[in-house]
């Protein structure tokens, strides 16, 4: 018998997918608490998913495909760009700030943008690749 997947699995996966040395500073419980929070994120946009997440047991109710872990992966790193995208800092212009570190803030916020919707882009490919799988799967 298969043995269900744990969170680990999939936050394992999740941080092979980032470099965030802000995670350095985290406590182990602080962190798990965070990559909870990404994990719950991301299971509410996984619409389709045919199991579901125990966060009592720190498990899924089955053992997990490649495709499956990868998805919620996916939609936790999109989760987790988002408030860099919506942080008050980088959306704040000073006058007194040179024209350099305008665009330069600019120029970051924009690569932040462009990185979530490509992340977006590829959680709903994978989303609808895996739903049609699963058709192809119950009419064989």
């Amino acid at each position: 018998m298969e043995e269900n997947t744990t969170f680990d699995e999939v936050f394992d996966m999740f941080m092979t997918m980032i470099t965030d040395y802000d995670f350095l500073k985290f406590t182990d419980n602080e962190l798990y608490n965070e990559l909870v929070m990404l994990l719950r994120k991301s299971m509410a946009k996984f619409r389709n998913f045919d199991g579901k997440a125990d966060y009592d047991m720190e498990e899924f109710t089955k053992q997990l495909t490649d495709t499956e872990m990868h998805i919620i992966a996916l939609g936790m790193l999109s989760a987790h760009i988002s408030p860099r995208i919506n942080n008050s800092t980088l959306l704040k212009q000073s006058v007194s700030m040179k024209d350099y570190q305008i665009y330069s803030q600019q120029a970051h916020l924009n690569a932040l943008i462009d990185l979530k919707n490509t992340l977006d882009r590829d959680f709903h490919y994978y989303m609808n690749v895996y739903k049609i799988d699963k058709m192809i799967q119950e009419n064989k």
